[in-house]
Formats: structure tokens, C-alpha cells, sequence
């Protein structure tokens, strides 16, 4: 666990420091061996609400570390950001998977929320999908993606 947060607070000082560098870069992004903080700015139908509206994604693969924030998760998961992974990785796409406990109305967990973000190499354009564990039910949403190496201190 310490892992996680030293990868958190370094990642959350990078996008800190060098928000509108990343907001104006341009082109998809390319994982390799770099760190990355993804930002992913996504339009929303009001009948989808279970997809945010922005997703945050930090992905550092030689430390095989991804971390999701976003304004669902953050709600569901006591403020904390959310652990991923790579689910798939080729030349056109990366696909980015995670899951967190939801809650019934009565505070009792219910489900899993399951997501997946989809992102284009060629354009950075994104698909994230969420699917609560059991049903058949499933939120989604598209849209862009913009990326900006992150620096380790």
C-alpha cells in the first residue's frame, strides 16, 4: 500500500504542476516505459450518469502501476483514487480496466461497479463503459483523451 500512495502523491504533484502543459498537448497517448497522466474529458448523457465526466488516469508501466480518479469513484471509494490495469495493449488501442464496491441506499455494499476505458491510439479518442457486477445493465460514454508524460521527483 505505501507503494500506491508514494505513486498517488507523486502523480498528483506532476498533474499539479504541469496542468496546462498537459491540457494543450496533443496527439494519443503511446504507453511504453514513461509515466503517463491521461485526462479524458468525456460528454455524458444524462441516462449514462454512471460514467463520469472526467476520468483521470495515471499509468506508470515499468512499476506496472495504474491509478483512476474520477468523480464517481472518488464518491463510492471514501475519496480515495481507484487501482486499475492494463487489459489490453497493441499498436491501436490500450484498454484500461478497474472496479469499486457500490453501496444500496441503506449503506449495505451491493454490487461492483465495473469499468473500462478504451482509448485509440491513432486520435486519442476514448469508450468508457460501466457495468454493475451480475447485470446485464450497461453506462456508456465517448470522448477525448489528452496525456502528458509525468516526471518522478
Amino acid at each position: 500500500m505505501t507503494r500506491t500512495k508514494a505513486a498517488l502523491a507523486a502523480l498528483l504533484l506532476c498533474v499539479t504542476t504541469a496542468g496546462g502543459a498537459a491540457a494543450q498537448q496533443t496527439g494519443s497517448p503511446r504507453p511504453g516505459e514513461a509515466p503517463l497522466g491521461i485526462l479524458c474529458q468525456l460528454k455524458v448523457p444524462r441516462s449514462q450518469n454512471w460514467v463520469p465526466e472526467v476520468v483521470f488516469i495515471g499509468h506508470d508501466p515499468a512499476q506496472d502501476l495504474v491509478i483512476i480518479s474520477d468523480s464517481v469513484g472518488l464518491a463510492y471509494n471514501s475519496g480515495q483514487p481507484v487501482a486499475g490495469r492494463v487489459a489490453v495493449l497493441n499498436s491501436r488501442r490500450v484498454t484500461y480496466a478497474w472496479d469499486f464496491p457500490v453501496r444500496d441506499a441503506a449503506g449495505n455494499q451491493a454490487r461492483r461497479m465495473l469499468y473500462r476505458a478504451t482509448i485509440q491510439l491513432r486520435d486519442g479518442s476514448v469508450q468508457i463503459s460501466a457495468s454493475p457486477g451480475g447485470y446485464d445493465n450497461r453506462f456508456i460514454a465517448s470522448g477525448r483523451c489528452q496525456w502528458s508524460p509525468l516526471e518522478a521527483e
